[in-house]
């Protein structure tokens, strides 16, 4: 157990949503070899070199180093732009929105205290970037370009698009306004560092992109912004000690990821949704959408991972989770203390009298309970994270949570969950379309495909 946060698989149980839906206690007996495998797998994975992220809350240096470039940027830089893509700018997006300022970076209030406004990046589409980039001041703007091989095409092409501006108007100073952050040893933005002598920050190669949040990539962002990054390497920690236990009643971690597997594999519950009740917890789902889905998604299995924050999900959603297909398990994340709060005064609103004397919160919390519960008594299986509160070491918990469950889910299911094939063959189409030429002899065979697609027929 943990006072960073509270697992409950009781709204996925049969007792509550019936043998067809939900897990019995014979299931989960049964399935302790497959447990015991898992964690096996996930050891093997770690002395291979390919689970690095069950290391990076015990390497004080690379924190030191993310804390050292944050400190550098202070007082020297108005924004810092990060761009990246998939794993590479989900992570920061998603610390800065759960730790950072509550308000929209410019927003009265929103004070930086010298510290510069981090905005992400992760759309090379020219009719938002182009405004962002004419918007921001060349000499008051650092700019953190994030790709681990150094290849990904999207970041590339903004670099280089960015770096011909800043020549242009700073001369050889614009390489005080770049950092990059990638692989340590080669690739393209490696050789770009040590050729035009640019700050530089490392991907570890043990930690794969969607991985990688606890390393520069999620650092130094959330450095730069004023976030505790300590205190979230701290609860990253204190949560991967433990998820040790081979036994899934003493390891989270391995609980949650036999839960939704069985789900799926054995219930058909094959279309997972998660429902965070916090709205600075609204990017996290985005990032745990990649992480579950790019992880499982392979020969032939996996499972679909739907973002759906609540309670505005409940105005779109809502009917067809509880009459439509029976394919879902849901997952609701919420946080028990808000931070903030205010009491609704006497006689309340119109038509809700009931509603006097409650709390905003009050309101938000019964939200999240009736649809719990209204799932829970339709047979459609719940299963809730509760956070104490959105403090540093329980957002570092969480991430190391599902990093570690989604890592020991790929053997329960039969598939290795690190590495993406299947991501690969978009970005050398695309490639091979701008003119990449080890890619030419795909070319016409790309093109012609897409002809047929504009066909109406």
């Amino acid at each position: 157990m943990t006072s960073l946060f509270s697992l409950r698989t009781a709204g996925a149980s049969a007792d509550l949503v019936g043998r067809e839906h939900g897990l019995s206690a014979t299931d989960l007996e049964d399935a302790a070899p497959l447990a015991e495998r898992a964690g096996r797998a996930l050891v093997e994975a770690r002395e291979a070199g390919k689970a690095g992220f069950l290391d990076l809350p015990l390497r004080p240096a690379v924190l030191d180093e993310c804390l050292a470039a944050a400190e550098d940027l202070r007082g020297r830089c108005e924004t810092l732009v990060v761009v990246g893509m998939g794993g590479s700018a989900l992570g920061a997006r998603t610390l800065l929105s759960a730790l950072g300022s509550p308000l929209p970076p410019g927003l009265p209030g929103a004070a930086r205290n010298g510290r510069p406004r981090v905005l992400v990046v992760d759309d090379p589409d020219p009719a938002s970037f182009l405004p962002l980039l004419d918007a921001l001041p060349p000499a008051s703007t650092c700019w953190n370009f994030v790709s681990k091989s150094g290849k990904t095409l999207e970041p590339l092409a903004l670099y280089s698009l960015l770096r011909s501006r800043l020549e242009a108007a700073l001369g050889p100073a614009w390489r005080e306004r770049v950092i990059l952050t990638t692989d340590p040893a080669g690739g393209p933005l490696r050789e770009e560092a040590s050729r035009e002598r640019l700050r530089s920050l490392v991907v570890p190669p043990e930690a794969g992109g969607r991985f990688s949040v606890l390393c520069a990539v999620g650092l130094l962002p959330a450095a730069a912004a004023g976030i505790d990054v300590r205190g979230l390497m701290r609860g990253a920690a204190e949560a991967a000690a433990l998820f040790q236990s081979a036994d899934p009643a003493r390891n989270d971690a391995l609980r949650l990821a036999l839960w939704l597997s069985l789900l799926g594999t054995k219930r058909g519950k094959r279309h997972h949704v998660m429902v965070p009740y916090a709205a600075a917890l609204a990017p996290f789902a985005g990032w745990w959408q990649q992480l579950w889905a790019e992880s499982l998604g392979k020969n032939g299995t996996g499972f679909d991972a739907t973002p759906a924050p609540g309670p505005g999900c409940q105005h779109s959603l809502l009917q067809l989770w509880m009459e439509g297909p029976r394919d879902k398990a849901f997952l609701f994340l919420d946080v028990e203390d808000p931070g903030v709060d205010r009491v609704i005064d006497p006689p309340g609103p119109p038509g809700a009298p009931f509603l006097s004397r409650r709390t905003l919160g009050d309101a938000h919390r019964a939200l999240a309970d009736g649809t719990a519960a209204a799932l829970v008594r339709a047979g459609r299986p719940v299963i809730r994270i509760s956070l104490p509160a959105l403090r540093p070491d329980v957002l570092g918990a969480q991430l190391q949570l599902w990093m570690t469950a989604t890592a020991l889910a790929g053997p329960l299911v039969g598939v290795d969950p690190f590495g993406q094939p299947g991501v690969e063959e978009g970005k050398r189409n695309a490639a091979s379309l701008l003119g990449r030429e080890e890619d030419a002899a795909r070319r016409e065979g790309v093109r012609d495909l897409l002809d047929r697609l504009r066909s109406r027929r």
